[in-house]
């Protein structure tokens, strides 16, 4: 989140720790969100484009951080099961090590048990 604006970093805070203020704030911050990755992706795009070949470190940190603002998007969905299903998924896109993928892997299995017996008390 130290990448994203202030004020955007603070609501998004908010509404994970506190829960709406208003109606559709969740949305309206996924939109926002979704033109902050859109940016960074653009960015990524001209560095890469600009780049000796070898020598695009400045896109790749670009393209993590769009990556990890999928993963907020995606924790901004209304169902909880749902956006931590989609967050841990979209946490495969991360530069992470090794051992932190297994731990994704272990939450989107753990999600998916928790999915199951709610549907199918």
């Amino acid at each position: 989140m130290a990448a994203l604006q202030d004020d955007l970093a603070e609501e998004i805070t908010s509404l994970l720790d506190c829960g709406e203020r208003y109606p559709r704030q969740r949305q309206a911050l996924q939109a926002r969100l979704a033109e902050h990755r859109d940016t960074i992706w653009q960015q990524a795009r001209r560095l890469r484009a600009d780049a000796a070949p070898g020598r695009a470190d400045a896109a790749l940190e670009l393209e993590v951080a769009s990556s990890a603002t999928r993963v907020l998007m995606a924790a901004l969905l209304p169902d909880p099961i749902e956006a931590a299903l989609t967050a841990a998924s979209q946490g495969a896109y991360l530069r992470l090590p090794p051992v932190e993928h297994e731990r994704m892997e272990v939450l989107y299995k753990v999600g998916r048990r928790i999915e199951y017996e709610l549907r199918h008390p």
